[in-house]
């Protein structure tokens, strides 16, 4: 009971869905339109989509193994294609919105993460799972609130809970991961103070 509830935990917190909502809180916060918000969470669907066929088709057999990416190996070639779609976005979020936006930032900061992550991955292990976790938790936390920050609290607990009990990071990758999502999304959220 406990191993399925942590995979289901695993894959509903998943770095992919936070990759979608996040826009989508952003845009809802900025301008309280739903449809704004839709529009830009169908966008960054496409988009994750689209990746993940490119890195389905250049590497099936690594994806449908291991979903999770857990060989080092893989990760680089992983972490470029993401670079390539996130900078598509952010181009596509600052021709529509403007470089001021918010949205230009969310995409931003997607970029400085992958970037961390990505030459991190040469010299230490992270959980990207509970850094984004902590990322989302945190963009929640400073668009919404303290009531959606208690709500939302469960996000990172719940996948570091279930990648130490699924054995897919240690204690010190999910606290690595920790402190690198908190620090990229606050940075972000500092770089877009001085900006908007």
């Amino acid at each position: 009971m406990t191993r399925r509830l942590a995979q289901v935990l695993s894959i509903v917190f998943h770095p992919i869905i936070f990759a979608i909502l996040i826009p989508f809180i952003v845009m809802y916060h900025n301008t309280h339109d739903l449809g704004e918000g839709f529009e830009w969470f169908l966008l960054a669907t496409f988009f994750v989509l689209i990746a993940l066929l490119v890195f389905f088709f250049a590497k099936p057999r690594e994806i449908l193994n291991d979903i999770d990416i857990s060989d080092r190996r893989l990760r680089p070639f992983f972490y470029t294609t993401s670079l390539i779609f996130a900078f598509i976005y952010f181009l596509i979020a600052t021709l529509r919105r403007g470089f001021y936006s918010p949205l230009s930032f969310v995409a931003l900061g997607i970029i400085i993460g992958i970037v961390v992550f990505e030459i991190l991955n040469y010299f230490i292990k992270a959980s990207v799972h509970v850094a984004v976790a902590f990322a989302f938790w945190i963009t929640v936390s400073l668009l919404y609130g303290i009531i959606p920050s208690f709500i939302f609290i469960i996000a990172p607990i719940g996948v570091s809970f279930s990648r130490l009990y699924l054995k897919k990071h240690t204690l010190s990758e999910v606290l690595i991961g920790a402190v690198l999502g908190t620090m990229v999304c606050v940075i972000t959220f500092v770089i877009a103070g001085f900006f908007i």
